[in-house]
């Protein structure tokens, strides 16, 4: 199914997309300097909905055909889901494989109840009580640098517990 997002009119099916649109417009080009771009978020004001380029930071990706337009032309989205930003869910991002950074919609944020605080040349994400997120002002831009999380379970045999529990033998 190809879809084209354009301003706030969109025709889909998929209830964790139905109703958003997908065209941002940046006001001005800065140079991210960060070679691990698809660790870097900025924090957009014209974007509608959070399209990121790293694949690995999706949750639940749904494969989608999607074409958004963008202030240099359009972009494919091959993907749908989630985004986890520090314990809070963003939903729904677009994947956009050839992308070159990952946008967080400023007012996808608010629509989901995060508040949105500026200090000290800095934006601050809070959900309740907590900071979900700080963007510093780097240049024209509200940067933030993340790693992506690895959640890994291994099961250790019973002689390791063993060790643990201040037993040095496995006997």
């Amino acid at each position: 199914m190809n879809q084209v997002y354009e301003g706030s009119s969109l025709s889909s099916t998929d209830d964790d997309v139905n109703g958003k649109s997908g065209f941002y417009v940046g006001e001005e080009i800065n140079h991210v300097a960060n070679s691990n771009y698809n660790q870097t978020f900025i924090l957009e004001t014209g974007s509608s909905t959070t399209t990121i380029s790293n694949f690995e930071l999706l949750i639940e990706p749904k494969p989608t055909e999607i074409s958004i337009k963008t202030f240099s032309g359009s972009a494919s989205i091959t993907h749908t889901g989630k985004l986890n930003l520090n314990g809070t869910i963003i939903k729904p991002v677009f994947y956009a494989p050839n992308g070159n950074t990952n946008l967080i919609s400023l007012s996808q944020l608010e629509d989901q109840g995060i508040r949105v605080f500026h200090k000290n040349q800095k934006l601050i994400l809070k959900s309740s009580e907590k900071i979900v997120m700080e963007f510093p002002r780097k240049g024209k831009l509200y940067i933030s640098h993340t790693k992506p999380l690895i959640n890994h379970v291994e099961n250790s045999p019973k002689k390791y517990w063993h060790i643990v529990a201040g037993h040095p033998s496995n006997k």
